[in-house]
């Protein structure tokens, strides 16, 4: 009978420990995120081998801890050609997002288009001189400082619809257009590529995502001519419930077009890796701390790549400089992501 006894004890005992266990692993601050990762690749463009994508995701462990403190670890990168993956979406998803395209956008377009950014601009956490600053920080565009708001949002709507025209009719390498028929530049589309059954934390492609689209124009956006490096889209299946995507294009693209918004001499391999690690960095603050944009701090990895000119961004990127009390935009979950937590806290 005591021995019964000592073995009911033992076990309840083990029961008790078991659920305290498990009762910290799920209540307990996040440590290190580990994040799955697809390579999806577009022959037309130029390709990332094995080794390239390992420097970008080992770089980007480090520069995840040195500028934004925290730990992160990657999967080995799957790889996936680029019409199997825009082959998973359905029809309904692909009509839902044509509606916002605007491939072709005519004068009412551009006007609805301003008429967006006003608000997007009015909206940011950051001040609108520090945004006219950031502006004229791109090269892209020279905006006087007493620019009033709507003139500011019409300025950027029209270099914005500007260089995707030119994008339209530059051809690529093999010889067809760099935006061609098929819809794999469009930011709409590769949004919802997360919500299909592939199931990754962070896609890196070397298609250049390259759109204009209604709804939710952003400035930093617009100063690259559509040209979208990075971003974060909601992710049901997803561990942290968001997806982020990062396109490589524009630091491992060659086209002429490319080059003159890119006014910056060409990179070696171990500056594109490493600044490539820097953009992914940017995503896993959106992803992983909720973080927004502090468009006044050309120190902070969080202030998005100012044009296209990377080796400039990186050279004033410094530890420390993402701190909250410099802007509101560097507080633990600045962005609010409908029903999620923020990761790390």
């Amino acid at each position: 009978m005591n021995l019964r006894i000592k073995l009911i004890a033992t076990m309840a005992f083990a029961f008790v420990a078991l659920i305290a266990i498990i009762s910290y692993a799920v209540t307990r601050p996040l440590e290190c995120a580990r994040l799955t990762v697809l390579y999806v690749e577009n022959p037309r463009f130029s390709t990332l081998s094995p080794a390239q994508l390992n420097a970008v995701t080992t770089t980007a462990t480090g520069q995840f801890k040195s500028l934004l403190g925290r730990c992160v670890a990657f999967d080995v990168p799957q790889t996936k050609p680029i019409a199997d993956a825009f082959g998973q979406l359905s029809i309904s998803q692909i009509r839902e997002m044509d509606v916002v395209i605007l491939r072709h956008p005519n004068a009412a377009d551009l006007e609805a288009l301003s008429k967006e950014m006003v608000n997007v601009l009015f909206n940011e956490k950051t001040t609108f001189a520090e945004q006219i600053a950031y502006a004229n920080r791109s090269g892209a565009i020279q905006v006087p400082t007493d620019t009033t708001l709507t003139d500011f949002a019409t300025q950027l709507i029209k270099y914005h619809a500007d260089v995707i025209v030119k994008f339209q009719t530059q051809n690529a390498a093999d010889g067809r257009p760099i935006i061609d028929i098929n819809s794999y530049n469009e930011i709409a589309h590769w949004s919802r590529i997360p919500q299909t059954p592939l199931n990754y934390d962070v896609y890196i492609t070397n298609q250049p995502i390259i759109s204009l689209e209604r709804g939710d124009p952003s400035m930093h956006a617009s100063l690259r001519g559509g040209i979208s490096n990075g971003l974060t889209t909601l992710c049901a299946k997803c561990r942290y419930g968001t997806a982020v995507i990062l396109s490589i294009y524009a630091l491992y693209g060659n086209e002429n077009l490319l080059a003159s918004i890119r006014t910056e001499a060409p990179y070696s391999e171990a500056e594109k890796a490493l600044f490539s690690a820097q953009v992914l960095t940017h995503e896993l603050g959106h992803q992983l701390l909720h973080l927004g944009h502090p468009f006044g701090l050309e120190d902070c990895v969080m202030n998005p790549v100012e044009g296209q000119n990377f080796r400039k961004r990186s050279q004033a990127l410094r530890e420390g400089a993402c701190a909250k009390e410099r802007s509101p935009t560097l507080e633990i979950g600045a962005i609010k992501y409908p029903g999620l937590q923020v990761p790390f806290n």
